[in-house]
């Protein structure tokens, strides 16, 4: 009720003496056995901005996204997905809060980021390109483990640089740390813009309580995107978690890695998304307590380790809204991104999957023109949410004021 209240002093409030644009919406979703109810809410003034989502839902509501929560009263929780102030500058871009990621050029299945992730909790800094160079820093606050030595904090680093190398070409490079330890504080040696995470994390320090294990975990990868033409780009994305430098090695233990191969084609009313990728055994798993890359046990990058598929993205612009197909299938591995992580004779064949094809859709249909009806959707199988479900969203609420 006082969030209500709150809207109705926005609205009456000349908009000169607070921000420039203020934009708020209320969009409920309802099916036959559940609902989601989500109030947006941004401000914006120059190049700043505040922008607010936070969703009211019953718990097996189909979302394409996973959200982060572990409390509910009779399967229903209220859950911040967006919550964050931004600045947005001809050069440069600053972000704290929390946020959905997306970093570079896959658009769904992401090696570390992909479309379905939660939103997290981070610092953001984007320096637009300069001569050819884009440079992106990001800090991530993960969740903290219980443990008889003490609470673990858990921190993510990730940088990435892209390089414009001719006008069809982009180059991307990565390097990422998840850092952990009892009451582990933000490492300013992984704040430093230009050092190799890898060599930081050999030349540190354990951290005082865990006696021979090593709480840094630490990947890197690199991205390439090619315009083939206007209208098409191809791209791969890969990270590399482990790699056996000594040859013999190899006929034991893995080198785990992610890929993911994709095409990108638009049309005039139309854009095709088609990706395809492959997560090694033992991907986002680690020796250290706690440095699996995921968060409550959710993965940000792919849906598990020891896994591939395909996913289709179709989004097609009609004389009354929009229409948008998205189509996944995949075979998982019987490890998760909680798998402890075994170093000794680990390896396992990069296709040996015991699971059948799972596979879902999301089919939805986005209405421009219409007072009541904001959209339609038809899912199956999407994320946690098992079995068919027809979903209508309401516009109940849109206000929109600015200078």
């Amino acid at each position: 009720m006082r969030l209500f209240l709150l809207l109705l002093i926005f609205s009456l409030i000349p908009q000169q003496a607070l921000f420039a644009q203020l934009n708020v919406s209320i969009t409920p979703e309802i099916s036959t056995s559940s609902f989601l109810i989500p109030l947006q809410l941004s401000l914006s003034e120059a190049e700043f901005n505040f922008a607010q989502r936070t969703s009211v839902l019953h718990l097996n509501h189909p979302q394409n996204r996973f959200f982060i929560q572990s409390y509910n009263r009779a399967d229903i929780t209220m859950v911040t997905e967006i919550s964050n102030f931004s600045y947005m500058g001809e050069a440069i871009s600053l972000k704290v809060g929390r946020d959905y990621i997306v970093s570079g050029p896959s658009q769904i299945n992401g090696p570390l980021f992909s479309s379905f992730a939660p939103s997290l909790d981070h610092f953001a800094f984007h320096f637009f390109r300069s001569h050819n160079v884009d440079f992106e820093y990001r800090l991530i606050r993960l969740d903290n483990r219980q443990h008889l030595l003490g609470t673990f904090n858990r921190w993510m680093y990730y940088r990435r640089i892209s390089l414009q190398l001719a006008e069809r070409f982009e180059l991307g490079f990565k390097d990422i740390v998840l850092a952990t330890g009892v009451q582990r504080g933000i490492d300013l040696n992984y704040l430093n813009p230009a050092a190799i995470f890898q060599l930081e994390q050999l030349h540190g320090h354990v951290e005082a309580g865990t006696p021979g294990q090593n709480n840094d975990n630490q990947l890197m990868g690199f991205d390439i995107s090619w315009s083939v033409s206007p209208n098409l780009q191809i791209y791969g994305d890969f990270i590399l978690d482990e790699f056996q430098i000594d040859i013999a090695d190899r006929e034991h233990l893995q080198d785990v890695f992610g890929l993911t191969l994709g095409l990108e084609k638009n049309g005039s009313n139309s854009n095709l998304v088609i990706e395809y990728y492959l997560a090694s055994p033992w991907l986002y798993t680690n020796g250290g307590m706690f440095t699996n890359v995921e968060i409550q046990g959710i993965p940000l990058g792919y849906r598990a380790p020891q896994s591939h598929g395909v996913s289709v993205l179709y989004q097609h612009q009609l004389g009354w809204g929009e229409m948008m197909l998205q189509m996944s299938s995949c075979q998982i591995g019987e490890q998760t991104v909680l798998t402890d992580w075994d170093s000794v004779g680990n390896r396992i064949p990069l296709y040996d999957f015991d699971h059948n094809w799972q596979s879902e859709f999301d089919l939805s249909f986005y209405f421009e023109h219409n007072k009541y009806i904001d959209h339609i959707r038809l899912t199956y199988d999407l994320l946690d949410s098992e079995g068919l479900y027809f979903v209508v969203g309401f516009n109940l609420f849109t206000y929109n004021s600015g200078k």
